[in-house]
């Protein structure tokens, strides 16, 4: 194979890879392959020492280079402080010192050791261990070609892997930093609505009604939710949810669904699960919430997407729900939630929720005065 060919098929593999790893792989087995070595060695060099990162050896002959060991490491150094072109050696003996006791080559050896360079410094070095006593200078300045290609495409592969990392790192820090300002918006967004809703709570010149739809109103307007509603648990048969006040985008969807707090298809949603269980449900995605099924498209009318329902207690019994509703998917972070439970909190204390209570018990006892005997 005459040089132009060599060269011709030896770039055309190491046009086909980007990974360093692949590069600095590629150049050992294609040099060892294309000029018959006995050895390639590649080093790549840090500010410390130089590191073996390829290794290739003939089968049958005797390794002449340790990559590892100190001496070498130093002769290294030493090649690529005061050169920057390719040094030929034509015995082999001569470039590295052998231990004490260790046998020569049975036959003559050259070594071609190539530093290889970008911007003026050194990076790495191509040693390349020619047997026999076919033409090694010409076939040193056909390796010296090669390691100067092989140098420019694993510079360009080093920095393409460098600028991932960096391009990795800056991502990771946007997003997290993304995070960091989501999660602040999202806690800003809790105080306004809070602190609109206790403005609210402070004006007792309304009624109860009208104050829990103005409670609902600072909620939409503050928070910049979809909808809001207050619910009461209703003691009749059907244990049906009584609508007590309303803001935002609504246009009939209560009074165009069912929903109660039984155990069933229409009280598994979460109002009725929020009644039931005195726990605040979230539903952050409600077109892959199977149990929302009954209200689904009506929903999806109404541009709903994510919804919490967080229950309202008096002495420790759940009287009604807090609903709200978002038109993005998982709108409700645990902070928010929070805030919210905090707000029905807020509702009890002012007492917007023990009329309700006290209500449910004259109904109670009317039904047990209504089925005493008469005396």
């Amino acid at each position: 194979m005459d040089e132009l060919q060599t060269l011709l098929t030896f770039t055309r593999h190491l046009t086909s890879v980007l990974d360093a790893k692949e590069v600095i792989a590629a150049t050992v087995t294609q040099v060892a392959k294309l000029l018959e070595a006995d050895q390639v060695s590649f080093f790549l060099c840090d500010e410390h020492d130089f590191r073996p990162v390829g290794h290739w050896v003939r089968p049958g002959t005797e390794a002449c280079i340790d990559g590892k060991s100190p001496a070498v490491d130093r002769w290294l150094r030493e090649l690529s402080s005061k050169a920057v072109r390719a040094q030929y050696t034509s015995n082999l003996t001569l470039a590295v010192d052998r231990s004490a006791g260790e046998s020569a080559p049975a036959e003559p050896r050259s070594l071609v050791a190539v530093p290889l360079e970008s911007h003026g410094k050194t990076f790495g070095v191509l040693l390349v261990v020619l047997g026999g006593e076919r033409d090694s200078g010409a076939r040193s300045a056909l390796v010296e070609t090669l390691a100067r290609f092989a140098a420019s495409t694993l510079h360009s592969a080093l920095m393409h892997e460098q600028m991932t990392r960096q391009t990795t790192a800056l991502m990771r820090e946007t997003a997290e930093r993304e995070k960091a300002v989501e999660i602040s918006r999202r806690l800003d967004r809790a105080l306004r609505v809070r602190r609109e809703c206790h403005r609210a709570l402070v004006d007792r010149s309304a009624a109860e009604g009208e104050l829990l739809n103005r409670v609902c109103a600072s909620i939409i307007e503050s928070g910049g939710y979809r909808m809001a509603w207050v619910g009461y648990a209703e003691d009749d048969e059907n244990r049906r949810v009584r609508p007590a006040a309303r803001a935002g985008f609504e246009n009939g969807y209560l009074e165009g669904t069912q929903r109660t707090w039984s155990d069933d298809e229409h009280g598994r949603g979460p109002t009725g699960t929020a009644i039931r269980t005195g726990r605040t449900v979230v539903v952050q995605d409600i077109e892959n919430h199977p149990p929302f099924a009954p209200w689904i498209e009506a929903a999806r009318r109404h541009g709903y997407r994510s919804t919490a329902a967080v229950p309202l207690k008096v002495e420790g019994r759940t009287i009604g729900v807090l609903r709200i509703y978002s038109e993005e998917p998982s709108a409700f972070s645990d902070e928010e939630v929070d805030f919210l439970e905090e707000l029905a909190e807020d509702l009890r204390a002012a007492g917007f929720v023990e009329p309700e209570l006290r209500i449910k018990s004259a109904r109670m006892d009317s039904v047990i005065l209504a089925k005493r005997p008469a005396s």
